[in-house]
């Protein structure tokens, strides 16, 4: 279900596949996506090091 179903008042069948604002609400959803990817690979890339430093520690 689209979530502008609800709340576009231009709202048609098979509109969002040309309306702007869904491109730009889509847009902003894939670049959060992008960034949270960004963040969990950076973080678990610095805590495997940190892993591996201290199993060669013990």
């Amino acid at each position: 279900m689209l979530p502008c179903r609800t709340t576009c008042p231009n709202y048609t069948d098979g509109c969002h596949k040309s309306c702007p604002a869904w491109a730009a609400r889509r847009t902003a959803i894939q670049e959060d996506c992008r960034r949270r990817r960004e963040y969990l690979s950076y973080y678990s890339r610095l805590c495997a090091d940190i892993e591996r430093r201290c199993s060669a520690w013990r």
